[in-house]
């Protein structure tokens, strides 16, 4: 089983406090270990961070099945969601789930391969107290491609920015054996930045060529290393890791060969 798309559930303070952003919840309270219900409790992920795009998925990569595990404690009764871009909701799975103890479950989503378009989401609804550890999708399906990963940023003067994420990454992506193909080169244009180079983490001092002159540099670099794809990042972005991960999974899956997949920037 190939996971794909893991699920968010912890807000990340620093990015983004929003919990809608994640989930949707009437009694549900954020825990460190997950999300905690009452009994008559819910929980949804028809959200910007949680759904699962349905036309993209089936007209760019290979995946033609999917898999929802869901780890939890407690009672739950389980709803599978299809929306259309009509926003007509369609329950397409619905069970009841009964637990003494901690809970893994996996199980096809068998509807998938009749969707088309709109998006995949689950609700989980509380039959007595109970918590959302994790989830995740997954796909019998091997990937295509043999992805290598450079993480490109152009760096002047914003130190107070790109040192966090270079923690973020060194600490969710690094530490994360599927992704040790992902590296990060650095085109330092203001040659001051304090970040100790590693195997993983290649700061070149560069000339002030502005954005784009730090961007070319960095594409040739990775390049010359032997990445086959290049993700561009500006010093001073915020970004979950869970989006560097699904994009470096959705490259391996993906069949055509050149494709560029375009971040969305969130305010503060």
């Amino acid at each position: 089983m190939n996971i794909f798309q893991r699920g968010i559930l912890s807000l990340n303070e620093d990015l983004c406090d929003l919990q809608e952003m994640y989930y949707r919840t009437n009694t549900g309270m954020n825990i460190n270990s997950g999300i905690c219900l009452k009994k008559g409790g819910w929980v949804r992920t028809d959200t910007y961070f949680n759904s699962l795009s349905v036309l993209k998925i089936k007209k760019y990569t290979n995946i033609d099945d999917v898999f929802l595990m869901l780890k939890f404690t407690g009672n739950i009764q389980l709803n599978i969601i299809h929306i259309t871009e009509s926003l007509i909701e369609k329950l397409i799975f619905c069970r009841e789930f009964i637990s003494s103890g901690e809970e893994h479950i996996i199980l096809e989503i068998e509807e998938w391969i009749k969707l088309k378009d709109g998006m995949v989401f689950f609700e989980v609804k509380s039959l007595d107290k109970v918590i959302l550890f994790d989830f995740f999708y997954a796909t019998s399906r091997e990937a295509i491609r043999d992805v290598r990963l450079a993480i490109v940023i152009t760096h002047f003067n914003r130190q107070e920015y790109i040192l966090p994420a270079l923690d973020r990454i060194e600490e969710l992506l690094f530490s994360d054996n599927d992704f040790s193909a992902v590296e990060v080169i650095i085109s330092d244009n203001s040659k001051n930045l304090e970040y100790k180079n590693n195997d993983r983490v290649h700061i070149f001092h560069n000339e002030n060529y502005g954005g784009s002159g730090g961007f070319s540099f960095g594409l040739l670099k990775a390049k010359d290393k032997g990445f086959t794809h290049c993700l561009f990042m500006d010093d001073d972005a915020s970004t979950e890791v869970e989006s560097i991960k699904r994009t470096y999974n959705f490259l391996k899956h993906c069949k055509p060969e050149d494709i560029a997949i375009v971040g969305a920037m969130l305010y503060e």
